[in-house]
């Protein structure tokens, strides 16, 4: 299973015989729940967990997004990646490759990487065996958004699962 909000792949791992479920920007300096409310439940429940989108969708990366205002994410997500990309300017790092650090070391047993160029590739492969500076991450791990708007829409209102009497459209929590 794949793309599913954080409590319908907590529900899925507790309630079914699945045996790994595939997530995307959930472990990304903009959003830490991979590590806070997955991970722990896959370990409980010997599930795998494969992780995508470190660098959430380009917006993590020194360019910014190929999508532009099509991206999915909120604007004060968008926000914090720019002040993310500012700091990792003023500190001489490669946003993408910190990105690629942080979300390669949150527990999942895999991390997608996709990469248009052989050169992101090879520093996304680098950020496998080097783990985040814990100041550097302090430092990025303040510009996130506010808890409640660190996640973004997915998918079509008419697909959401209504689960405990919600409606389409809830928040992805």
């Amino acid at each position: 299973m794949s793309g599913y909000p954080i409590h319908t792949i907590e529900r899925v791992m507790r309630e079914t015989d699945v045996d790994v479920v595939l997530t995307y920007a959930k472990a990304r300096l903009l959003d830490g729940s991979l590590a806070d409310r997955i991970i722990p439940v896959a370990t409980e429940e010997g599930v795998g967990v494969i992780n995508a989108a470190a660098v959430a969708v380009g917006v993590l990366t020194p360019g910014g997004t190929a999508f532009g205002n099509d991206h999915p994410a909120s604007p004060d997500i968008i926000n914090s990646a720019l002040a993310m990309r500012t700091l990792a300017a003023e500190q001489g790092a490669d946003v993408s490759f910190t990105a690629n650090q942080y979300s390669m070391w949150r527990g999942a047993s895999t991390t997608v990487i996709g990469a248009s160029k052989i050169k992101n590739l090879c520093s996304a492969i680098r950020a496998c065996g080097e783990p985040l500076e814990s100041e550097l991450e302090a430092a990025f791990l303040a510009l996130r958004p506010s808890p409640a708007d660190r996640k973004w829409k997915s998918g079509l209102a008419e697909n959401k699962l209504r689960i405990r009497g919600r409606q389409p459209g809830y928040s992805d929590e």
